[in-house]
């Protein structure tokens, strides 16, 4: 007995379920059909954006990165070409 009413029970959140799903795909295929010019260009103006969108972030962290990178590489470079001081020492000169 119990396991008939949750068999029941389990049919009928399925048919439910179904039945949502159904009403979904129907009111998508009425909206996409009802969708004319004007709905068009929107979509392909949402699109063109994120794109461009994801282009312009890509291409600053680019500049980011290579503005980094010759910063450090000048650094280097100067700091090879330097003259270097001789570290203090707590001892006095060596006399031999």
């Amino acid at each position: 007995m119990k396991n008939n009413q949750s068999h029941t029970r389990t049919q009928r959140m399925r048919s439910a379920l179904q039945g949502q799903m159904q009403y979904w795909k129907m009111y998508l295929s009425l909206k996409s059909r009802q969708m004319g010019i004007s709905g068009k260009m929107r979509q392909i103006t949402l699109i063109v954006s994120a794109v461009m969108m994801v282009a312009i972030l890509m291409a600053g962290f680019v500049l980011f990165n290579l503005v980094v990178l010759s910063v450090a590489l000048i650094g280097a470079v100067v700091s090879l070409f330097r003259p270097r001081q001789r570290p203090f020492t707590t001892q006095g000169p060596r006399v031999i």
